[in-house]
């Protein structure tokens, strides 16, 4: 008996180049898909759907609700210390007074006013023993001439006067001393230098020279 034929399949309406195209589609739609469900930045959830797609049922795994971050942090207040501070000025230093007063405001407006002969910018002191620069009888030193000497070059170059400042009555005689010996022996004019008494209430015998250039000179 001859075996029969099995009956032909039936012909489709849709051309075979169609279904090649739906199953690319298919893939690229699958491939995106993929790419935007493991492209993300956090790895807990990544766990997860990775054991979702690719099975491990029977193996140990991140199962259940994972923890949010707010479930994890939690708010801590710290207070910078001063050692971690890039300068000890400015806004990270906490102000000294709640109220600042205006008497530096009004000494800085009174300056302004008084007419200084004097530039403070080329002003420079030394204080100096007057042990030093007069003995016990009222008599110049060595040491004290060397130095009276030293000022008077200084003098001689530039335009600067000299004053020698004290602060106690007993001390004046001796700044008028060394301002004769600088006048006399170094012939420095008169004009140039000068004997002051400060009021600091200084408790040791101290003689302060003072250097300054006088403005348009």
């Amino acid at each position: 008996m001859a075996r029969e034929q099995a009956p032909e399949e039936p012909q489709s309406d849709v051309p075979i180049w169609f279904l090649t195209y739906s199953d690319v589609i298919t893939l690229l739609m699958t491939f995106f898909i993929l790419l935007l469900t493991f492209a993300t930045t956090e790895p807990e959830r990544f766990e997860q759907m990775q054991v979702t797609l690719f099975g491990g049922g029977g193996a140990t795994g991140v199962a259940g609700k994972s923890a949010g971050p707010l479930d994890k942090d939690s708010i801590l207040l710290r207070v910078r210390p001063t050692s971690g501070r890039i300068t000890n000025r400015g806004s990270e230093t906490p102000p000294i007074d709640s109220d600042p007063t205006l008497e530096t405001l009004s000494a800085g407006l009174e300056s302004l006013e008084q007419q200084n002969t004097h530039d403070p910018s080329a002003t420079s002191e030394i204080t100096m023993q007057l042990s030093l620069l007069i003995d016990s009888q009222a008599n110049v030193t060595s040491a004290g001439a060397q130095r009276m000497r030293m000022f008077a070059k200084q003098l001689r170059k530039g335009p600067f006067v000299m004053s020698l400042s004290v602060g106690r009555d007993e001390d004046v005689a001796a700044a008028m001393t060394l301002a004769l010996y600088v006048v006399e022996k170094e012939g420095i004019p008169c004009g140039k230098v000068g004997v002051t008494r400060s009021f600091d209430d200084r408790q040791t015998s101290e003689l302060t020279v003072v250097f300054s250039r006088q403005f348009g000179e």
